[in-house]
């Protein structure tokens, strides 16, 4: 979707994102060093990345609840803003959350 927010106020995007500390797990394991594509960061580290969930809302629908889904992780040391779609490493992380529903409210 591409959205210009100086043109159109009806369609937007909604990402959330999500993470739960030193949710360690093999691909991203506590004794990962700095420097490892898979260093969490920090004296104790935090485990798997932050989960990015998106929901397209469009408002010029009547629909009035948008699901969010899962769109990729955050950087494992969160050192920049970027969305990564492959998840094959995250685990238990996916199940920090049941679902997400964006609810638009007259």
């Amino acid at each position: 979707m591409d959205l210009n927010p100086q043109t159109d106020t009806e369609r937007f995007v909604v990402k959330i994102e999500v993470n739960h500390s030193t949710d360690f797990n093999a691909h991203c394991p506590e004794d990962a060093v700095e420097g490892e594509s898979n260093y969490s960061g920090g004296k104790m580290g935090s485990g798997q990345p932050s989960l990015v969930y998106v929901a397209e809302i469009d408002l010029a629908k009547e629909q009035k609840e948008f699901i969010a889904t899962l769109k990729g992780h955050g950087s494992p040391d969160g050192s920049d803003g970027e969305v990564y779609p492959d998840l094959s490493g995250i685990t238990s992380a996916r199940s920090i959350l049941k679902s997400i529903t964006v609810l638009i409210k007259d």
